[in-house]
C-alpha cells in the first residue's frame, strides 16, 4: 500500500499528467465560508467571532483525526487579525496542531506534516501545482482539485 503522506515533490511529479482543472463546480471553501458567514451573522462582529471559532474548532478537528493532513485561514482586515490568536490557541494548545504564517495565510497540521506545509513557500503562487497541492494537504481527492476554480471567483481574497 502506497504511503499517503507525500512531498511536494513527490505530490507534483505523480500529478504532472493528471487533468487540468476541468471540474465545474466550484470546489474552493473561502467563497462558501464567507457566504455561510455572512448569512448567519448578518456582519455582527460579535456573531462573526463566535461563527469562526466554530469553524477553527472544526478545521482543527478534522486534522486532528486525521480526515486532512492540514487546514487554511486567510483573516484579512486589521480587526480580524486578532482571530490568528484565537486560531493559535485552538489549535495548538487545545489539538496539540503545529500553525504556520505562509503566503499571508495561516495553516495548522499535524507536526509531522509541518515540512510539508512549509514546501508551499517554495512553490509559485497560483501556479497548477500550488493548487493541487494546497488541495491535497487539505484533503480534496486529486480528482476534484480545481486548479483554475481561483480565476472564476475568490482569487486572492479574504475568505473572512
Amino acid at each position: 500500500m502506497e504511503d499517503k503522506i507525500m512531498t511536494a515533490e513527490t505530490f507534483v511529479r505523480k500529478t504532472a499528467d493528471s487533468k487540468e482543472g476541468t471540474m465545474t463546480t466550484p470546489s474552493s471553501c473561502g467563497p462558501f465560508y464567507r457566504a455561510a458567514k455572512d448569512y448567519y451573522t448578518g456582519g455582527d462582529l460579535e456573531k462573526e467571532r463566535l461563527f469562526a471559532a466554530g469553524f477553527v474548532h472544526g478545521q482543527a478537528e478534522k486534522v486532528y483525526i486525521g480526515a486532512c493532513r492540514a487546514a487554511i485561514f486567510r483573516p484579512s482586515t486589521p480587526e480580524k487579525q486578532a482571530m490568528v490568536h484565537g486560531i493559535a490557541h485552538v489549535a495548538a494548545v487545545m489539538y496539540g496542531l503545529v500553525v504556520l504564517t505562509i503566503q499571508k495565510e495561516i495553516w495548522i497540521c499535524k507536526p509531522e506534516d509541518e515540512g510539508n506545509v512549509e514546501e508551499l513557500q517554495e512553490m509559485t503562487v497560483d501556479s497548477i501545482y500550488w493548487h493541487r497541492y494546497r488541495g491535497h494537504l487539505c484533503g480534496v481527492p486529486l480528482e476534484e482539485i480545481d486548479e483554475h476554480f481561483h480565476l472564476r471567483r475568490g482569487a486572492r481574497e479574504a475568505a473572512d
